[in-house]
């Protein structure tokens, strides 16, 4: 996987810096030069990014659609009450406070 993104990231350097837009790379080159994070994926914590699904049910992120991590349902809740629930604020936060310490202090953990 490594070399596979490390030709597309040359390739895109090349030619496409500035007209196609590869968000993966762009918020990698973001925190290089010392910017927060865009992706949840690169953050210490997350949780700021949503998902609805068809049927109206509404889950703390679009990588945990199940029931465990549903805050409920689009028509019968207030989405700035849930976005700032605790519940959600936990779910984000647990993602740096489960990680273990040699994790936590790994120089590559901004990227993985």
């Amino acid at each position: 996987m490594g070399h596979f993104l490390i030709d597309v990231f040359e390739e895109w350097r090349k030619e496409d810096v500035g007209k196609v837009f590869v968000q993966f790379f762009e918020n990698t080159l973001g925190i290089l030069a010392g910017q927060p994070s865009q992706m949840c994926f690169h953050s210490e914590t997350c949780g700021q990014q949503m998902m609805l699904e068809h049927d109206g049910s509404l889950y703390s992120c679009d990588h945990y659609s199940y029931e465990d991590y549903k805050v409920g349902d689009i028509d019968v809740v207030d989405l700035g009450k849930v976005a700032s629930s605790k519940t959600q604020i936990e779910f984000g936060t647990s993602k740096w406070t489960s990680l273990p310490k040699q994790c936590r202090e790994c120089d590559f953990r901004p990227f993985l």
